[in-house]
């Protein structure tokens, strides 16, 4: 070969179109299509919406209310000063504005109000399960109500927090940049995101079956819940039922951020029930004079499947309430009012022969002693109207101890309750409110007054 030649295939050989070009680097179109999905969208419909009630107040026309917006730091808060109608002479007008009113600045000066004292950046990762939003949980969505989203209108006002938005924005841009480093990662490394294998099948169907189980049970307590909650309805209705009435508290099932993400189960085509579970229930039950075991047998049935708690009225104790009481052992009894008093079983009983001094010999000839036949182990509040013709002791006894005890009162004490309840006070509440019969000395009084401290706060939240 000569010279030529060969200095021909040296400049083909270093020749740049005989070089591979190198590859840009760029970002796969499904890298941004999973980064939209799994961050930028639920981070929208979780920090843009109204999230989190901050506050409110209204009266007869008047609806003020205060919202946070932005996760996981406040980014906006929103002021809502919503006039419904108008006082003129003491008629309330519907759908009246006051004449000179204006919504903005009452808007503005409402957020003053819910501003003042807060600090500069607020959390709001609303990783509680709440058991106020969860009354309406599946009744109303967050993100499919318009009124939520933030948007100039009449009567609003938006405080933006500018150090939370920064904070929001960083925290976003460095999970959208996480997310596609791995989605880059495995599109390069593995030619694809995802590579199933029999074992990930496997895998997937059983977390189906575990999830489509768990749906079906909730769904199943779910139905068995409402239909207990209308038997115990259906027997509130009733006229002279003992069951007075009952209140049922739910609470969320997930964190308010995941129910706020699936709209609290809201849809076009109805509510998911599944977002809420019952919390805590309470039933009123009155033994009055007109009660029969039948009603009672039933509601015993319906509060134990439905473990509610029971507040018990009983009045004019007998033999017959001692009867009832008895339908209902079992029941979780959390707070009890008991009068002791037996006048009306007595002269029903007897008449006016057994009046004069023969109050004792009566009962025992009836065989009548002073028993509960139910358990008051989980009482927490108790109010006693005792009966002086009876030894006040025996009444007392039952409730002596009791550890679930939180508050009590007493009334018609005698000489002799007053000086029990000395001899036992350290079994008994520290929150206690007396009431004396007149025979009962000031001295014993003022000495087992200064023994207790009535809490009305406390006894508010027992009854």
């Amino acid at each position: 070969m000569n010279q030529h030649a060969k200095d021909d295939e040296s400049a083909t050989a270093k020749s740049p179109k005989s070089v591979a070009p190198k590859r840009r680097w760029r970002v796969h179109k499904r890298t941004i299509a999973v980064v939209f999905c799994v961050v930028l969208l639920p981070w929208i419909l979780i920090a843009i919406p109204a999230g989190a009630d901050g506050g409110g107040y209204g009266t007869t026309g008047l609806n003020v209310s205060h919202h946070l917006h932005g996760w996981p730091f406040v980014h906006l808060e929103s002021t809502d000063y919503q006039v419904i109608g108008n006082w003129v002479n003491k008629t309330f007008f519907p759908g009246q504005m006051p004449a000179g009113l204006d919504p903005a600045e009452k808007a503005r000066e409402a957020a003053k109000y819910f501003l003042k004292d807060t600090p500069l950046v607020r959390t709001n990762l609303r990783l509680a399960r709440d058991d106020g939003v969860a009354q309406w949980l599946g009744e109303s969505g967050y993100w499919s109500e318009l009124h939520n989203w933030p948007a100039p209108r009449a009567g609003t006002h938006f405080t933006l927090r500018y150090v939370g938005l920064f904070l929001n924005l960083i925290i976003v841009a460095l999970l959208a940049g996480a997310v596609a480093a791995l989605c880059e990662y495995r599109i390069r490394r593995y030619q694809g995101l995802l590579k199933f294998s029999l074992a990930h099948l496997l895998i997937g169907m059983a977390l189906f079956g575990i999830a489509t189980a768990w749906i079906v049970q909730i769904h199943k307590e779910t139905v068995a819940n409402d239909r207990l909650n209308e038997n115990l309805q259906m027997l509130s209705d009733q006229p002279n039922a003992p069951l007075i009435i009952f209140h049922v508290d739910y609470e969320a099932r997930f964190p308010l951020v995941v129910s706020q993400l699936l709209n609290h189960g809201k849809h076009p085509g109805g509510a998911v029930p599944v977002f809420r579970k019952v919390n805590s229930g309470i039933i009123q039950i009155f033994l009055g004079s007109d009660d029969n075991l039948q009603k009672l047998s039933r509601i015993k049935e319906l509060v134990v499947e439905t473990q509610y708690s029971v507040q018990l009225y009983v009045s004019d104790f007998s033999p017959q309430r001692q009867r009832m009481l008895g339908t209902l052992d079992g029941v979780n009894v959390v707070t009890l009012d008991l009068n002791f008093d037996s006048y009306n079983w007595m002269y029903n009983e007897f008449g006016d022969e057994k009046f004069d001094g023969q109050w004792e010999e009566a009962r025992k000839q009836a065989g009548f002693k002073i028993e509960l036949d139910i358990d008051v182990s989980r009482l927490k509040g108790v109010s006693l109207k005792l009966d002086w013709t009876m030894s006040q002791r025996e009444q007392l006894k039952p409730f002596v101890g009791l550890p679930a005890l939180q508050t009590a009162s007493i009334f018609d004490l005698s000489t002799e309750g007053a000086e029990f309840i000395l001899e036992t006070k350290e079994r008994w509440p520290k929150s206690m409110e007396f009431g004396f019969l007149d025979e009962v000395p000031d001295e014993l009084r003022r000495e087992l007054e200064s023994e207790f401290e009535y809490n009305a706060e406390l006894e508010g939240g027992v009854f």
